[in-house]
């Protein structure tokens, strides 16, 4: 059974930024050429919640998290392109992250596609997860090593624009593998996602007209 909770915010113009892959990293290129290591631009676009009226919705979204914080909390944030999904997503993470040991926040998930694209995104969660670089050869081998290496564990993993076929989403199957207090969020376009992949609670976003916000 979902709890479905409407957020509205004001529709942001959404810039194109480069990205750069390295070592199944990325890094945000910056105006000047220069640029912010991963974790800094999730902390850098995470603010932004605080300048664009999402204050409110993250105290929200946390409510729920902590409300269900000795049970397993998985929470989907749906809407369309550029409605500040991933905004809201880093704006949680941020203000929790760092009461978890293991976690991970992986962005435009979307982009990656494909055998190769999926052992990407294996390699990343459990690169991040274990804190050490982790190689994977298939996408059956990334299943069984996540399923066996976070057993057991209190993982906070944000999964960002995840289509609805994701080697990634394997995770709901293992709902039981995991220690109490963890936390898996997506955000999401694809709202025939939520009726595959049970969740505990869904937050919509709605992007409010420039015509509606100076009324």
């Amino acid at each position: 059974m979902y709890v479905f909770r409407w957020v509205i915010l004001v529709k942001l113009s959404k810039k194109r930024h480069t990205k750069h892959f390295q070592d199944n990293n990325w890094s945000m290129a910056r105006p000047d050429g220069a640029r912010h290591s991963p974790k800094l631009q999730i902390y850098l676009d995470g603010m932004k919640a605080t300048t664009v009226g999402l204050q409110y919705q993250v105290e929200d979204l946390i409510r729920t998290i902590k409300s269900k914080s000795t049970e397993d909390c998985r929470i989907a944030i749906c809407g369309q392109g550029g409605c500040g999904k991933t905004t809201l997503a880093k704006a949680i993470y941020n203000q929790i992250h760092g009461t978890f040991t293991e976690k991970s926040f992986i962005e435009d998930i979307g982009q990656f596609s494909g055998i190769r694209g999926d052992l990407r995104l294996q390699e990343q969660l459990l690169s991040d997860v274990l804190k050490t670089k982790v190689k994977i050869s298939s996408v059956e081998m990334g299943k069984r090593m996540i399923r066996e290496r976070l057993s057991g564990k209190r993982v906070f993993i944000v999964l960002d624009d995840v289509p609805e076929f994701c080697a990634l989403l394997d995770l709901w199957e293992c709902r039981r593998c995991f220690s109490g207090g963890t936390i898996i969020i997506i955000t999401t376009r694809d709202e025939h996602i939520l009726r595959i992949h049970e969740v505990d609670s869904v937050f919509r976003i709605n992007p409010m007209s420039p015509f509606r916000d100076c009324l």
